[in-house]
Order: structure tokens, then sequence, then C-alpha cells
């Protein structure tokens, strides 16, 4: 079957209550089928679609459709190859139903992508819109009105899809720290930890012996490495605190002095 003809090509199924939403690439359709029954229920786009889809609307060898709500469908629009004119775009369809119609809600393109293959559309929390641009290794944010606000580029030899999210991350290594002597009877201790994004704040221990340390002081985290000055004492660490005031790490003790 090594030559097996892709007449469909499909490239995504999305959720759709007691149905599946599927896009097929080589017939430029979305397709809604029963889950249980198998049925093709409706045709959007193509030759044979049960919808009248508005010019603007025109899709055509698209990935990533996604149902965003009961009249809102969301999709690739590659729209890149000899057989078609056009431009790669993110798209937002208004669907009707009832009415069995298709307009353009929002379209999200950049001049200079054009994605032949691949590629996807997601919606951020903020109301902002990532489009991934596929085969042309690189993404676009574009504000909820189209305009690009992000560009990230050189991605590789292509990207099927590209997301964004919120990173954070906390390391399996305890945070470090330094001590040198600083002005009369003070120490200056460093503090770092590298890897970790939830960090706030550094509070300092210091003490007369390595299992009898006190907070001796707590500042604002600086920058990779973050500097506090507190009074001399023999022993010394440092605790990684959240926004909240827990602690997130805590170094080894380091003799100070």
């Amino acid at each position: 079957m090594d030559n097996a003809f892709d007449a469909f090509h499909l490239n995504s199924v999305d959720d759709d209550g007691d149905a599946l939403l599927v896009s097929s690439r080589h017939t430029h359709t979305l397709y809604q089928i029963g889950r249980k029954s198998g049925e093709v229920r409706w045709r959007m786009g193509g030759k044979k679609s049960d919808f009248a889809v508005a010019d603007q609307a025109v899709f055509a060898w698209q990935h990533d459709a996604r149902r965003r709500s009961a009249t809102l469908i969301s999709v690739f629009d590659n729209h890149f190859a000899e057989e078609t004119s056009g431009t790669s775009r993110g798209l937002l369809l208004a669907v009707d139903e009832e009415a069995k119609t298709v307009t353009l809600k929002q379209e999200f393109a950049n001049a200079g992508h054009g994605g032949n293959a691949e590629g996807n559309v997601q919606l951020l929390a903020n109301g902002n819109v990532m489009v991934g641009w596929g085969a042309d290794p690189s993404a676009t944010e574009f504000t909820a009105d189209g305009t690009a606000v992000f560009e990230a580029a050189g991605l590789g030899n292509g990207c099927y899809r590209v997301y964004r999210f919120p990173w954070t991350a906390q390391p399996d290594t305890p945070p470090s720290m330094a001590v040198k002597n600083g002005a009369g009877q003070s120490i200056q201790v460093f503090a770092s930890w590298n890897g970790a994004t939830e960090v706030a704040s550094w509070r300092v221990l210091t003490g007369p012996d390595s299992s009898a340390l006190a907070a001796a002081g707590t500042v604002p985290r600086s920058g990779f490495e973050t500097m506090v000055a507190v009074a001399s004492a023999k022993y010394a660490a440092v605790q990684a605190l959240a926004s909240d005031g827990s602690v997130l790490g805590t170094s080894a003790v380091t003799a100070a002095s």
C-alpha cells in the first residue's frame, strides 16, 4: 500500500459535542461526524459544501480545525499552493448551522508568511491569537483585531503546531549561595537558583551553629543573583520565597566566617 492514493489526508479531529469535527486537507473540507453512528452530518467547504461559505471565509489545504463555541470555529487556512491562490492565515469563522452559512469573523495574516503544510491557531486567555505557520518555521501572536504584536522565527525545518503558555520551573537542585565579608561587622550573601521561575524574594538565615539558624533579613529577588547584606555570623543559608511568602527551596548551610 505504499502507493495508496491519499484522497482525504485527515489532519485534525476535535470534540464537537456528540460529534467530531474532522479536517480533510485534500478535499478542502471540514466534516461533522456523529460519534456513535459515524454518519457525516454536514460538510463545510470544498466542492460539496452543505454551507454557503462567504468569499472571504473560503479555506484550502487547511489544518487544525477547532470548535470554539456553538457559532465559532477556528482553522489554519494554508491556502498556499499552485492549485489555489491565496495567503496562509488563521481564521475565526462565524457558523450558522441552521441557515447553513459561514462568514469571516476575523483573519490573522502576516505578510511574508505562507505555509503550504501544517500550521495551527491558538486562542490565548488574554484575547490574543497565536498562529503557527507550519512549514514556514515561524509563529506570530496577534491581538484580537488582527494586529501582529510578537514574532518568532527560525524554529527548525518546520513547526507542525506552535503553542504559547506561561512556563514555570523549579529545579531538582537546591538554591546556591556564596558569602564574603562586608563592611564592618557584616557579611554579603549572594543567592541564586538557576532555572527557578517563581522566586519573588530571598530570606537569609544565620546563626552561631549550623543547626541553629534564624532569619536575618529578606529582600526582593533582583535578578539572576541577589545580594543581601546582614550582620556577621558563623553560618548562613538562604531560602527562596514565592510571592505568597512560602518557602520554595533552601540552600545548604555554609560557613560564613
